[in-house]
């Protein structure tokens, strides 16, 4: 059963850890803002955009971890939604008696994982827009995310 929920696993997210977050801008700064901002995906990785508006003391470094943590958020919020569809489809189609508790226990696993995982996140790219607002890209490699799932249901028991 580990063996099917792994490979299965691993062929859905690398087909869906294609796709990419977006955020709103103000329409000036979405035209003048580089194609990172306006379509954050680097290939092999899961992308976050993390906006930040400028703070009352301007201090950038604060500016850069609320604009990071906010990248986290978006990087974690994919994995979650992604894998929380999986595993419910899964159960459903495999008729997994308890399939409630049975995607209740693995999407807390993950969810778990996912966050001491996200610290391995990576800023690639980032912006100072006209309104001061700083958007920084950051990435996941997908071969992480799926390793930390193999991982996660290796230990599920």
């Amino acid at each position: 059963m580990k063996k099917i929920i792994t490979m299965l696993l691993i062929g859905f997210l690398t087909v869906q850890f294609m796709g990419c977050s977006s955020k709103s801008l103000n329409k000036q700064e979405f035209n003048n803002a580089p194609e990172w901002v306006r379509t954050p995906y680097i290939e092999g990785h899961i992308a976050g955009l993390g906006i930040a508006p400028p703070n009352k003391g301007d201090d950038l470094a604060l500016q850069r971890s609320e604009a990071m943590a906010v990248a986290r958020d978006d990087i974690a919020r994919q994995i979650e939604t992604k894998i929380g569809s999986f595993v419910d489809k899964f159960a459903e189609t495999t008729g997994i008696k308890e399939k409630q508790s049975f995607a209740r226990v693995v999407k807390s696993k993950i969810r778990n994982v996912t966050k001491m995982k996200l610290r391995g996140a990576r800023t690639r790219k980032s912006w100072m827009g006209e309104s001061g607002k700083l958007y920084l890209l950051m990435t996941l490699e997908t071969k992480e995310v799926l390793n930390m799932l193999k991982q996660s249901v290796g230990n599920l028991k």
